[in-house]
Protein backbone atom coordinates (compact mmCIF):
# COMPACT_ATOMS: atom_id res chain seq x y z
CA UNK A 1 0.00 0.00 0.00
CA UNK A 2 2.66 2.19 1.00
CA UNK A 3 4.30 1.45 -2.95
CA UNK A 4 1.07 2.33 -4.00
CA UNK A 5 0.56 6.04 -2.31
CA UNK A 6 4.25 7.20 -2.50
CA UNK A 7 5.53 5.30 -6.17
CA UNK A 8 3.07 3.71 -8.35
CA UNK A 9 0.61 6.28 -8.08
CA UNK A 10 2.23 9.42 -8.91
CA UNK A 11 4.42 7.35 -11.75
CA UNK A 12 0.69 6.29 -12.87
CA UNK A 13 -0.56 10.05 -12.79
CA UNK A 14 2.12 12.08 -13.97
CA UNK A 15 3.05 9.72 -16.86
CA UNK A 16 0.05 9.13 -18.02
CA UNK A 17 -1.50 12.14 -17.04
CA UNK A 18 -4.41 9.64 -15.46
CA UNK A 19 -6.31 11.12 -12.26
CA UNK A 20 -3.82 12.81 -9.83
CA UNK A 21 -1.65 12.05 -7.01
CA UNK A 22 -3.10 11.30 -4.18
CA UNK A 23 -0.79 11.73 -1.41
CA UNK A 24 0.31 15.33 -1.52
CA UNK A 25 3.39 16.35 0.21
CA UNK A 26 2.54 20.10 1.46
CA UNK A 27 1.37 19.23 5.01
CA UNK A 28 0.45 22.66 5.58
CA UNK A 29 -2.46 22.75 2.81
CA UNK A 30 -3.03 19.28 3.34
CA UNK A 31 -3.61 20.53 7.41
CA UNK A 32 -6.53 23.58 6.08
CA UNK A 33 -8.00 21.07 4.30
CA UNK A 34 -8.45 18.56 6.83
CA UNK A 35 -9.24 21.61 9.54
CA UNK A 36 -12.09 23.00 7.03
CA UNK A 37 -13.57 19.23 6.66
CA UNK A 38 -12.92 18.56 10.02
CA UNK A 39 -16.64 16.92 10.51
CA UNK A 40 -16.23 14.46 7.77
CA UNK A 41 -12.70 13.78 8.77
CA UNK A 42 -14.18 12.67 12.03
CA UNK A 43 -17.06 10.43 10.13
CA UNK A 44 -14.40 8.75 8.87
CA UNK A 45 -13.47 7.43 11.92
CA UNK A 46 -16.50 6.90 14.36
CA UNK A 47 -18.91 5.95 11.00
CA UNK A 48 -16.81 4.53 8.25
CA UNK A 49 -14.48 2.17 9.88
CA UNK A 50 -16.89 0.74 12.86
CA UNK A 51 -19.80 2.58 13.23
CA UNK A 52 -21.31 3.49 16.69
CA UNK A 53 -20.45 0.71 19.06
CA UNK A 54 -17.21 -0.26 17.89
CA UNK A 55 -15.97 3.57 17.89
CA UNK A 56 -16.58 3.80 21.61
CA UNK A 57 -14.54 0.17 22.18
CA UNK A 58 -12.05 1.68 20.22
CA UNK A 59 -11.72 5.16 22.18
CA UNK A 60 -11.85 3.02 25.07
CA UNK A 61 -9.13 0.70 24.32
CA UNK A 62 -6.76 3.93 23.55
CA UNK A 63 -7.63 5.59 26.64
CA UNK A 64 -7.51 2.22 28.94
CA UNK A 65 -3.75 1.86 27.04
CA UNK A 66 -2.27 5.44 27.89
CA UNK A 67 -3.98 5.26 31.58
CA UNK A 68 -2.23 2.29 32.36
CA UNK A 69 1.15 2.62 29.98
CA UNK A 70 1.12 -0.80 28.48
CA UNK A 71 2.32 -1.21 25.43
CA UNK A 72 2.35 3.24 25.29
CA UNK A 73 5.20 3.01 22.58
CA UNK A 74 3.14 0.96 20.55
CA UNK A 75 0.13 3.05 20.57
CA UNK A 76 2.37 6.33 19.97
CA UNK A 77 4.19 4.69 16.88
CA UNK A 78 0.50 3.68 15.36
CA UNK A 79 -0.88 7.06 16.32
CA UNK A 80 1.98 9.53 14.91
CA UNK A 81 2.06 7.13 11.80
CA UNK A 82 -1.68 7.13 11.36
CA UNK A 83 -1.99 10.85 11.98
CA UNK A 84 0.98 10.92 9.32
CA UNK A 85 -0.85 9.29 6.64
CA UNK A 86 -4.24 11.23 6.98
CA UNK A 87 -1.93 14.45 6.87
CA UNK A 88 -0.83 13.37 3.13
CA UNK A 89 -3.87 12.05 2.42
CA UNK A 90 -5.38 15.79 3.04
CA UNK A 91 -8.78 16.36 1.41
CA UNK A 92 -8.98 13.10 -0.18
CA UNK A 93 -9.11 10.98 3.09
CA UNK A 94 -12.45 13.53 3.86
CA UNK A 95 -13.64 12.69 0.80
CA UNK A 96 -13.87 9.39 0.66
CA UNK A 97 -14.55 6.44 2.70
CA UNK A 98 -11.74 4.08 1.02
CA UNK A 99 -9.21 6.22 2.66
CA UNK A 100 -10.02 5.00 5.98
CA UNK A 101 -9.03 1.38 5.62
CA UNK A 102 -5.72 1.18 6.00
CA UNK A 103 -6.31 2.40 9.59
CA UNK A 104 -9.39 -0.33 10.60
CA UNK A 105 -6.43 -3.09 11.42
CA UNK A 106 -4.87 -0.53 14.41
CA UNK A 107 -8.63 0.47 15.21
CA UNK A 108 -9.47 -3.48 15.36
CA UNK A 109 -6.36 -3.60 17.77
CA UNK A 110 -7.55 -0.60 19.70
CA UNK A 111 -11.46 -2.09 19.74
CA UNK A 112 -10.27 -5.15 21.04
CA UNK A 113 -8.50 -4.29 24.07
CA UNK A 114 -11.41 -2.35 25.22
CA UNK A 115 -13.58 -5.49 25.03
CA UNK A 116 -10.67 -7.13 27.04
CA UNK A 117 -11.97 -4.98 30.53
CA UNK A 118 -15.32 -6.48 29.56
CA UNK A 119 -15.99 -8.82 32.75
CA UNK A 120 -18.46 -11.39 31.04
CA UNK A 121 -17.75 -12.98 28.03
CA UNK A 122 -21.53 -12.89 27.29
CA UNK A 123 -21.61 -9.09 27.15
CA UNK A 124 -18.24 -9.30 25.08
CA UNK A 125 -20.44 -11.30 22.32
CA UNK A 126 -23.50 -9.24 22.31
CA UNK A 127 -21.14 -6.74 21.80
CA UNK A 128 -19.12 -7.79 19.03
CA UNK A 129 -22.32 -9.30 17.07
CA UNK A 130 -23.88 -5.29 17.57
CA UNK A 131 -20.23 -4.12 15.99
CA UNK A 132 -20.61 -6.25 13.44
CA UNK A 133 -24.90 -5.74 12.98
CA UNK A 134 -23.88 -2.20 12.91
CA UNK A 135 -20.89 -2.38 10.12
CA UNK A 136 -22.69 -4.85 7.86
CA UNK A 137 -26.47 -2.04 7.81
CA UNK A 138 -23.82 0.87 7.39
CA UNK A 139 -22.45 -1.05 4.15
CA UNK A 140 -25.03 -3.03 3.08
CA UNK A 141 -25.51 -0.99 0.03
CA UNK A 142 -22.22 -2.44 -1.06
CA UNK A 143 -23.35 -5.96 -1.65
CA UNK A 144 -25.92 -4.52 -4.56
CA UNK A 145 -25.57 -3.26 -7.49
CA UNK A 146 -27.25 -0.23 -8.64
CA UNK A 147 -29.91 -0.78 -11.26
CA UNK A 148 -28.54 1.56 -14.20
CA UNK A 149 -25.55 -0.24 -13.43
CA UNK A 150 -26.25 -3.68 -13.54
CA UNK A 151 -25.76 -4.17 -17.17
CA UNK A 152 -21.63 -3.99 -16.68
CA UNK A 153 -22.06 -7.80 -14.90
CA UNK A 154 -22.42 -8.84 -18.76
CA UNK A 155 -20.06 -6.28 -20.30
CA UNK A 156 -17.22 -8.82 -20.80
CA UNK A 157 -19.44 -11.18 -22.67
CA UNK A 158 -20.68 -8.00 -24.80
CA UNK A 159 -17.32 -6.82 -25.57
CA UNK A 160 -15.40 -10.10 -25.94
CA UNK A 161 -18.02 -10.95 -29.06
CA UNK A 162 -16.50 -8.04 -30.53
CA UNK A 163 -13.17 -6.94 -29.49
CA UNK A 164 -10.10 -9.10 -28.50
CA UNK A 165 -8.57 -9.13 -25.04
CA UNK A 166 -6.00 -6.28 -26.33
CA UNK A 167 -7.93 -4.20 -27.54
CA UNK A 168 -7.62 -0.95 -25.59
CA UNK A 169 -10.55 1.24 -25.00
CA UNK A 170 -11.78 4.27 -24.05
CA UNK A 171 -15.32 4.85 -21.60
CA UNK A 172 -16.92 7.71 -20.82
CA UNK A 173 -17.34 7.01 -16.90
CA UNK A 174 -15.52 9.46 -15.92
CA UNK A 175 -12.85 8.93 -12.72
CA UNK A 176 -15.27 5.89 -11.74
CA UNK A 177 -12.85 3.11 -13.36
CA UNK A 178 -15.91 -0.02 -12.99
CA UNK A 179 -16.60 0.05 -16.58
CA UNK A 180 -12.62 -0.31 -17.42
CA UNK A 181 -12.89 -3.22 -14.85
CA UNK A 182 -15.90 -5.27 -15.54
CA UNK A 183 -14.84 -5.06 -19.22
CA UNK A 184 -11.71 -6.84 -18.34
CA UNK A 185 -10.38 -4.46 -20.93
CA UNK A 186 -7.18 -2.11 -20.74
CA UNK A 187 -7.50 1.78 -21.79
CA UNK A 188 -9.17 5.10 -20.29
CA UNK A 189 -12.26 6.56 -18.13
CA UNK A 190 -12.88 9.83 -19.67
CA UNK A 191 -15.46 12.13 -18.69
CA UNK A 192 -17.93 13.44 -21.57
CA UNK A 193 -16.41 16.33 -22.34
CA UNK A 194 -12.84 14.64 -22.70
CA UNK A 195 -14.75 13.56 -25.78
CA UNK A 196 -14.55 16.86 -27.20
CA UNK A 197 -11.11 18.08 -27.02
CA UNK A 198 -9.81 17.03 -30.22
CA UNK A 199 -6.23 17.38 -28.88
CA UNK A 200 -6.59 14.57 -25.82
CA UNK A 201 -8.26 12.42 -28.60
CA UNK A 202 -5.47 12.20 -31.38
CA UNK A 203 -3.29 11.09 -27.99
CA UNK A 204 -5.00 8.72 -26.72
CA UNK A 205 -5.40 7.42 -30.78
CA UNK A 206 -1.50 7.33 -31.27
CA UNK A 207 -1.36 5.52 -27.80
CA UNK A 208 -3.55 2.64 -29.19
CA UNK A 209 -7.02 3.65 -27.95
CA UNK A 210 -9.30 1.85 -30.52
CA UNK A 211 -13.01 2.00 -29.53
CA UNK A 212 -14.76 3.54 -27.36
CA UNK A 213 -17.51 1.78 -24.77
CA UNK A 214 -20.23 4.46 -23.76
CA UNK A 215 -23.72 4.47 -21.35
Amino acid sequence: MVLWYFYWNPKVANLYAYGQTLIQTDIMTQLDSLLLHSGRVFKRFYQDAFYYTGFLFFVLGVFLSIKEKKSFFKTLLIASTSLLYVLFAGFKFAEHTYYIIPLVPFMALGAAYGLTYLNSSRVSVFILCLIVTESFSNQVSDVYFAKPKSEFLTLEEYVDNHLSSETLVATNSGMNTNMLYFSHRKGWALNNSDFGNAQYMRIIGEDDCEYVLMV
